[in-house]
């Protein structure tokens, strides 16, 4: 038998002229009754166990420990205002807008009537989802902004799951292209080489002074200056510096320019 209707009122304690149906509903109210006194603690039971039915019961207990709404939906609107992307992925912080999302719907109007004709719930459930994929790509980093634009000029809105799966291919193919462009570079000796030296003086690259060289391997080098990129006939440690020229106070490769 259905005991939900004692709690919420639906079935009323019929008059006692009824003695059928008088008697199986005392039964089952009794019954209610004693679950809910086992289920609480001592202290709690101690105040309720003179109500007489299993309404009064639980319209007793809803009075005294029911949570207020407010403050908690005002925590998690909040949250949901705050929540980035940053530095997650986007499966990551798609998950976490997904947890603070179906939670705060919980406080949201539903309607659960399967007999409407109006349209009202199907414009209500559109408006929400178009609400879910808002707070998803405002909290985009702004690499996806291309993307973002892409699915806000849509009419109508994607689905939300439509809109993460196309956020998640453009993050895939930034992965394979970072990828190739790192493999390339790998295979590439000139540009190994490159790098090697600028990994030392990362500034030449931010100044415009880097030039892409020839690979290491096929460079001239001087046992003399230990430097690769003259020879004997071109160093003008050997062969005097051109008039005008200052000399560098150091002893770096640089001092031995070509001639």
């Amino acid at each position: 038998m259905n005991k939900i209707g004692f709690i919420d009122g639906t079935i009323p304690k019929p008059l006692p002229s009824d003695n059928a149906m008088y008697n199986a509903w005392y039964r089952n109210n009794n019954i209610l009754i004693s679950w809910i006194l086992n289920s609480g603690s001592k202290d709690i039971s101690a105040s309720i166990i003179y109500d007489e039915s299993a309404l009064e019961i639980w319209q007793d207990l809803k009075t005294h420990f029911q949570r207020r709404n407010g403050p908690h939906i005002f925590n998690l609107r909040r949250a949901l205002m705050k929540l980035k992307q940053d530095i997650q992925y986007v499966s990551s912080y798609y998950t976490n807008l997904k947890s603070l999302w179906e939670e705060l719907s919980q406080y949201r109007p539903s309607c659960t009537c399967n007999k409407c004709t109006c349209g009202g719930v199907k414009s209500l459930q559109e408006h929400y989802n178009m609400e879910y994929a808002m707070s998803f790509l405002m909290g985009l980093k702004e690499s996806y902004s291309q993307v973002r634009g892409n699915i806000l000029l849509m009419d109508p809105l994607p689905s939300m799951s439509s809109v993460f799966n196309l956020v998640t291919q453009e993050e895939n193919q930034r992965d394979e292209g970072t990828q190739s462009t790192q493999s390339d570079s790998t295979s590439n000796p000139s540009m190994a080489c490159a790098f090697s030296g600028l990994k030392n003086n990362p500034s030449k690259l931010d100044s415009g002074q880097y030039k892409q060289y020839p690979p290491c391997k096929n460079r001239p080098f001087f046992s003399h200056c230990n430097i690769h990129g003259h020879t004997i006939e071109k160093c003008y440690k050997i062969h005097g510096y051109p008039p005008g020229y200052n000399k560098p106070r150091n002893n770096t490769p640089a001092a031995a320019n070509q001639l």
